[in-house]
């Protein structure tokens, strides 16, 4: 619905217009082939790559969620609440950070990935929630008094933890069912971070409840291979073919530097 500049050079914003259960993923798999078939008529390529080079700022595939009940009413606004989240949204949001290591094996499953998720770059510095602030994993976007539209109408959590290399479809299913199982556990209220994540020392990150994605491809692996409850969201044919191929880009990457290893990925994506 929007196409802006974004933070580096040659680099491009597109948010999509909401829409309900899987059109969402249809969405984005149709905004990428007509980005690229557009870009190719110029004479120009698109590449959806996390990092184009190590230096370049990275390209993330926001997940913005939102809920509501079989009659369209919204479900995760509460403006008495810390963060106006309703117990729904922070039940739900606490289900995602509780499975943040296994969900990042399917939602920034590559090698160059895990570069991106990085304090300072605009990605992820912490497993966290909060408000406003582009460090978190879950961010809580502010809501526009714009042309009447109710503040409800607008309360989204946005998983900032994806990209590109993900499968649309797995990326959205593993969130959803993270966060309903979050739900149907009930949960405690995950603390929302009011300040940078870098900053806090041991203390503070304990009582925010503050973590790290894992470091690369292969510590997301294993932390999917250890999440039980995720690991039986995939049949077991689902899961041998999908841990089996990323096992594979692994292997094939062994052996390139950074600077390599961005290029080809900027290639095929």
């Amino acid at each position: 619905e929007l196409f802006f500049a974004e933070y580096a050079p040659h680099q491009f914003e597109i948010p999509v217009t909401p829409a309900e259960g899987l059109a969402s993923a249809d969405r984005s798999v149709v905004l990428k082939e007509i980005v690229r078939d557009t870009a190719r008529r110029h004479g120009v390529r698109a590449s959806f790559a996390p990092l184009l080079d190590p230096a370049s700022a990275g390209n993330g595939v926001h997940i913005h969620l939102s809920l509501i009940d079989n009659n369209g009413r919204p479900l995760l606004f509460d403006d008495s609440r810390p963060g106006c989240l309703s117990e729904v949204a922070e039940r739900f949001a606490a289900g995602i950070l509780s499975h943040a290591g296994a969900l990042s094996a399917l939602t920034a499953p590559s090698p160059v990935s895990a570069m991106r998720l990085t304090p300072h770059r605009w990605s992820v510095g912490a497993v966290c929630v909060a408000q406003a602030n582009r460090e978190a994993l879950l961010r809580i976007p502010s809501t526009v008094p714009l042309a009447g539209a109710e503040p409800a109408s607008q309360m989204r959590l946005e998983y900032r933890g994806a990209d590109a290399t993900a499968n649309p479809y797995i990326a959205l299913g593993a969130l959803v069912r993270a966060g309903v199982e979050g739900i149907r556990a009930e949960l405690p209220a995950p603390p929302i971070l009011d300040r940078d994540p870098s900053v806090l020392d041991e203390a503070d990150g304990t009582r925010y409840g503050v973590g790290a994605l894992p470091a690369s491809l292969e510590a997301a692996l294993h932390a999917l291979a250890r999440d039980d409850t995720v690991r039986s969201w995939l049949k077991p044919l689902l899961y041998d073919a999908y841990v089996g191929v990323k096992r594979s880009e692994l292997q094939a990457a062994e052996n390139l530097d950074i600077d390599e290893l961005c290029r080809r990925y900027a290639a095929i994506y």
